[in-house]
């Protein structure tokens, strides 16, 4: 049952064509574009229902020698369940997942 919601919200992020205002991020060249749009979407959806920034929530921890952090968590528990194989290793996904909020950051 939340593996199939999970796919319904994977889906539903995915087909939404968004405009806000015109803002489009261009990433530099990236060997997984469409994973880029799809965070940058997961980064409008989580701090529109938190009112919380991405990038407060998604960091580095030495401690734990990868990223944590609350929108980090939102990420692999959607591609977990979704798409387990899109992602080499979740401290490859952190540094992505920070190199799309930067962007989004640089573009507003």
């Amino acid at each position: 049952m939340a593996r199939k919601k999970v796919a319904q919200v994977f889906d539903a992020v995915c087909g939404i064509n968004r405009d806000f205002d015109g803002i489009a991020v261009k990433f530099r060249y990236s060997e997984n574009l469409a994973l880029d749009h799809f965070i940058q979407d997961l980064v409008w959806d989580f701090e529109s229902a938190t009112d919380e920034k991405a990038s407060k929530n998604c960091y580095y921890s030495d401690a734990i020698g990868g990223y944590k952090g609350r929108f980090f968590d939102f990420v692999i528990t959607i591609l977990d369940f979704h798409s387990p194989e899109i992602y080499h290793s979740k401290v490859a996904l952190g540094k992505r997942i920070v190199r799309v909020i930067k962007a989004l950051e640089l573009k507003l």
